[in-house]
């Protein structure tokens, strides 16, 4: 493993350790394993994202439609990606890519869809970090549909 640990609890009290690693000394992307007693014992592990660094990790934890989908985003390639698990993170598909020249620090979360009604855990928000170290432009992007696809909110430009 090669650093950046983050974990995330689902609603039914699953346990996700994510953590990076590495082929030949280059990271390659995330691993996740999962543990059903807070941590005591843990399944084994599966790759859940390609990428080269900063990784993030959240859960579903609502009652709502997309209630304990995991999602997990990373830097990778001259963007960042963005997969989720649907089945307890047994397994990942990357349903996100947002190109344009990458610093780390892709980061997901999960709130409500207050657009049309309130809709617990409908929105899974990610933000994607570009542009300079000193002068970094944030992107926003949401998604309505349980991570499914991404729609471009606003930029966030920081000096």
């Amino acid at each position: 493993m090669s650093g950046d640990p983050v974990t995330a609890y689902d609603s039914l009290g699953n346990l996700y350790y994510e953590n990076m690693y590495n082929s030949g000394g280059n990271i390659v992307g995330c691993k996740v394993i999962r543990s059903t007693d807070n941590g005591a014992t843990w399944l084994p592990s599966v790759t859940a994202i390609a990428g080269y660094d900063k990784n993030w990790i959240a859960a579903d934890q609502t009652a709502g439609p997309y209630a304990n989908y995991v999602y997990t985003t990373m830097s990778q390639g001259n963007g960042h990606a963005v997969a989720r698990s649907t089945d307890y993170g047994a397994t990942w598909t990357q349903t996100g890519y947002f190109s344009a020249n990458p610093l780390p620090g892709t980061m997901v979360a999960v709130g409500p869809n207050t657009i049309g009604g309130d809709v617990p855990g409908g929105a899974v928000y990610v933000v994607t970090n570009t542009g300079t170290t000193f002068a970094p432009t944030f992107s926003f992007y949401v998604s309505t549909n349980g991570g499914q696809n991404f729609t471009f909110k606003i930029i966030s430009i920081f000096c």
